[in-house]
C-alpha cells in the first residue's frame, strides 16, 4: 500500500501534474470517461485499468517533460 496520504483519488489528483485549481475536476472526468463510478473511490486495481486512457487523456493538458513526469508519478501509485 502506498504511503501517501489521502484517498487513492486524491493521490491521482496530485500525481497528475495538473494545476490545483483544475486537476480535481479534470481527473473526475477521466475517471468517469474510464467507466469508474464514483471516481473518488478509484481503487488500485480500476486505477491499473484506466491508467493507458488516463495517462493519454493527459497529453491534451501536459506537455512534454510535464506528462513524463506525471506519467512516472500516476505509474507510482500502482506498483505492487
Amino acid at each position: 500500500m502506498s504511503a501517501g496520504t489521502g484517498s487513492l483519488f486524491d493521490q491521482v489528483v496530485a500525481a497528475s501534474g495538473l494545476t490545483p485549481l483544475v486537476a480535481p475536476y479534470t481527473i473526475r472526468r477521466l475517471l468517469l470517461r474510464e467507466n469508474i463510478v464514483p471516481p473518488e473511490a478509484v481503487t488500485r486495481d480500476q486505477l491499473v485499468q484506466a491508467l493507458p486512457g488516463l495517462i493519454e487523456a493527459l497529453r491534451v493538458y501536459l506537455d512534454g517533460e510535464e506528462h513524463t513526469t506525471a506519467t512516472a508519478a500516476l505509474e507510482a501509485l500502482v506498483k505492487p
